[in-house]
């Protein structure tokens, strides 16, 4: 069978990008205290599963969303998981999750660009608004 041009590019495109390591994330969510953790953390680790994507670390915060970044542990050490290039994404529930407030968001978006990696939520909202509760609009 003879091969063209193409289809040997192709074929070198495949074995290329099976060569390539699996990016790591760390799944972050930021919580109300008497919600139940689990839920949320399974639905992130499901979601990087489904991407072949190595779990670097996960955190979940006890805080009211509303809560700036400097007021939370555990997004100290997902910065330096990012920083260190230990991870090359954050997946996340809400993008609020991570920024809730202007200036933290913008903070993180530097962050993102700086490292050259990604933030994903895993739930959307047509205005990007906040929902009541996460559990409500992933179901």
């Amino acid at each position: 069978m003879k091969r063209t041009p193409s289809d040997r590019e192709r074929r070198r495109s495949i074995a290329d990008a099976a060569t390539l390591p699996r990016p790591a994330v760390v799944l972050y969510a930021c919580i109300q205290q008497s919600q139940d953790a689990e839920p949320v953390m399974e639905e992130l680790r499901k979601f990087a599963a489904a991407r072949d994507w190595d779990v670097a670390a996960e955190l979940c915060e006890r805080r009211p969303i509303a809560t700036p970044l400097d007021g939370r542990p555990y997004w100290a050490y997902a910065e330096e998981l990012i920083r260190s290039r230990r991870a090359q994404g954050i997946v996340t529930q809400l993008r609020a999750m991570c920024g809730y407030y202007t200036e933290d968001r913008d903070r993180v978006n530097d962050l993102m660009a700086e490292h050259q990696v990604f933030i994903l939520p895993t739930v959307l909202t047509a205005t990007g608004a906040v929902p009541a509760t996460a559990a409500s609009v992933a179901r």
